[in-house]
């Protein structure tokens, strides 16, 4: 697993509240700098945790349903559906279909979020293969250190 299926995971957690209210309401969290746990376990194995950073900048700390599906919905080959909700918890399926290998990867996705961290939990299916269960934790951990850069979630080159 990469830095960006942890970024895809941070990124539905916020979207998860967004999905079961009105698609003009905006989640918020904390500006700040943000650590962040990944940890993917395969046939009760875990395949090694990786730890990575994310600054969320004051200004660009909110995000609509629109624009956050959008950003990480593969070129509109993934479906979001059953979605859950409460103040402090969400849930989701999603598919995606992948053209290009002919298969449809499915996932379920839970998260418990405050304004400055989460928990995600996404359990991955693919077709003729054990699931994987990957976990996510990231905690505001202080202000964003001058000249920081954040990951990219996306290959620009896509």
């Amino acid at each position: 697993m990469t830095t960006r299926n942890a970024l895809l995971i941070f990124s539905a957690a916020l979207v998860l509240p967004l999905t079961a209210s009105a698609q003009d309401i905006e989640v918020q969290l904390e500006p700040g700098f943000y650590d962040i746990t990944e940890e993917t376990t395969l046939l009760g194995f875990s395949q090694g945790a990786n730890n990575s950073q994310y600054c969320i900048e004051a200004g660009k700390n909110r995000w609509d349903l629109q624009g956050l599906f959008a950003q990480n919905n593969l070129d509109g080959k993934c479906t979001l559906s059953n979605v859950q909700m409460t103040s402090s918890s969400g849930s989701a399926d999603t598919s995606c279909h992948i053209e290009e290998i002919g298969l449809t990867v499915t996932a379920k996705i839970e998260a418990n979020y405050t304004p400055s961290s989460f928990d995600g939990v996404m359990t991955t299916n693919i077709p003729n293969m054990p699931a994987s269960v990957t976990k996510v934790s990231a905690n505001r951990s202080g202000e964003c250190p001058a000249g920081w850069v954040n990951p990219e979630f996306r290959n620009k080159e896509e």
